[in-house]
């Protein structure tokens, strides 16, 4: 009893939560811990081919994360600008997802003739994919068409620079939604203007409100169509919570719905490894966070280096994060 009371006071130190009900907290200490043990660290590279029309995308990538998304979004928007060029030739568009991040972002245009007919293939390396980007390569190889040798490096690099052409403007500007399955409602999002866009729909009104912009996904955890954290980068999140349900009346199929609201971004202190998130709903108010790093576990002992997990307790009411708990239990 005596190290639970410590725990409790270092989570009333560490986050400056007034405690009214402590029974609370020591379980949300106890579940947290057990839920989130045997995350696997263990991967091994994969491939996910889709094809949308002419186009075929693939992606190379270590883990399930949003980035194979991403790229099913950017299929499609590749798609509507072979349509709008008349192009019916095949596209294949291979992405190396660069997960650790630690490579310079490149770019390859090239034409082969596979089977009889000309394919133009456009390469690409990075951490993440964008939109602009990928239209801009794929306009430029169609525009540029030549069965008999690959484009200059150089060359490709100008290209990027040069601003949009009104068709690849007018693409971008439709809207393209997250693939999923048997959507009605919740958080989810959309690529529009090579720009994320996070929204609810709700559920009696089937009305969309969009919440927030952001430059990049690097995930999404959605759960029970109510809540939804979105890491918007592989050291950052908000957490969204979708508008709550009034109904007035007996029988009233109608109802009527209050606002949804997303909390302020939460930056992940001491990231150290890039390894997707395991997000667990511990209680009405409390989330835990996981993932897994190779480093130190204890920055006063180098000789404990090796692969760990770590976990994040996140107050959804209180729009506040402890770091690690291990450490907090620790103290």
């Amino acid at each position: 009893m005596e190290n639970k009371e410590k725990c409790m006071e270092a989570i009333k130190n560490a986050s400056c939560i007034e405690l009214t009900t402590i029974g609370r907290y020591i379980c949300t200490l106890i579940i947290a811990l057990f839920m989130t043990l045997g995350h696997a660290l263990a991967h091994e590279d994969f491939y996910v081919t889709k094809e949308f029309g002419n186009v075929k995308v693939r992606i190379r990538i270590g883990f399930e994360c949003e980035e194979i998304n991403n790229v099913t979004l950017l299929g499609q928007l590749a798609e509507k600008l072979c349509i709008k060029l008349n192009y019916k030739e095949p596209i294949f568009l291979d992405f190396g997802h660069d997960y650790i991040g630690n490579l310079i972002p490149d770019f390859y245009i090239s034409y082969n003739k596979v089977n009889n007919e000309y394919l133009i293939e456009i390469r690409q390396i990075a951490r993440h994919f964008q939109a602009q980007t990928t239209l801009k390569l794929l306009e430029y190889a169609i525009m540029n068409y030549n069965n008999t040798k690959s484009i200059d490096t150089l060359a490709i690099k100008e290209a990027l620079n040069t601003p949009n052409s009104e068709l690849l403007n007018s693409i971008l500007k439709q809207k393209i939604y997250r693939p999923e399955k048997n959507f009605e409602y919740g958080i989810s999002y959309y690529l529009q203007n090579n720009r994320y866009v996070i929204f609810q729909k709700s559920y009696y009104l089937k009305k969309e409100s969009d919440l927030i912009e952001l430059d990049n996904i690097f995930d999404i955890k959605q759960i029970d169509n109510l809540y939804a954290v979105i890491f918007d980068s592989d050291t950052s999140f908000y957490y969204a919570k979708r508008s709550a349900n009034i109904v007035y009346g007996i029988g009233d199929t109608v109802g009527k719905e209050d606002n949804p609201n997303i909390s302020k971004r939460q930056v992940i202190e001491d990231r150290k490894g890039f390894q997707p998130f395991k997000v667990t709903n511990i209680d009405r108010g409390t989330l835990a966070i996981t993932f897994d790093y190779f480093g130190k576990k204890d920055v006063d002992d180098y000789s404990l280096i090796g692969n760990f997990e770590r976990t994040l307790i996140y107050f959804k009411d209180e729009d506040q994060v402890i770091q690690d708990l291990d450490k907090l239990i620790k103290k």
